[in-house]
C-alpha cells in the first residue's frame, strides 16, 4: 500500500452474528449505497443465515469494516479485535443508565459505549478518532443522518 491514500468505491460492512459455535460474520455489500430499511432486513437475514450456519463464502467473507454487537450481553465496552484484513471494528456495548449533573440538578441519561480499533496499515488512528466524533453526533442525533 505504501504511502498512498486509497479512498475505496464502496463500504462492505460486516456484521458479527453470535452462534452456539463462535462468532461469525456476515459481509453487508455495498452498505454506504442503502437505506436504513435495505440495511436492517439484510442485517436481519445475514443474522438468521449465520444462526443456520447458512452463509455462503461470498457473504461471509472481505469486507471493510466490522460491528461487534455485544448489547444483548449486557457488556458494557470493549476492545474490539481487527479480523480479516479490515480497516477496522466497532464494538457496540449495552445501553446503561448513568448520574449526570446538569447545573445544580442530577439527572439520569443513557449512556452508550462505542470502541473502534483500527488497523493502522489501512487507517491513522487520528482519522479513525475523527471519525468517531462524528458517530457520536449521529448517535447522539440520529435524524441528522438523514439530512
Amino acid at each position: 500500500m505504501g504511502s498512498a491514500v486509497r479512498r475505496l468505491k464502496h463500504v462492505d460492512l460486516c456484521v458479527e452474528v453470535f452462534t452456539n459455535q463462535g462468532p461469525v460474520f456476515g459481509v453487508l455489500r455495498n452498505a454506504d449505497r442503502k437505506g436504513i430499511e435495505a440495511i436492517a432486513e439484510e442485517v436481519s437475514d445475514l443474522d438468521a443465515k449465520g444462526k443456520a450456519g447458512l452463509l455462503t463464502p461470498e457473504e461471509s467473507s472481505g469486507g471493510t469494516l466490522a460491528i461487534s454487537d455485544l448489547s444483548d450481553f449486557g457488556v458494557k465496552n470493549s476492545t474490539p479485535l481487527v479480523f480479516n484484513n479490515q480497516a477496522g471494528t466497532i464494538a457496540i456495548g449495552a445501553v446503561q443508565q448513568s448520574a449526570k449533573i446538569d447545573g445544580d440538578d442530577l439527572k439520569v441519561q443513557n449512556t452508550l459505549f462505542l470502541t473502534l480499533s483500527c488497523d493502522h496499515r489501512h487507517v491513522d488512528g487520528a482519522v479513525g478518532a475523527q471519525w468517531m466524533k462524528h458517530m457520536k453526533k449521529f448517535v447522539e442525533n440520529p435524524v441528522s443522518m438523514l439530512l
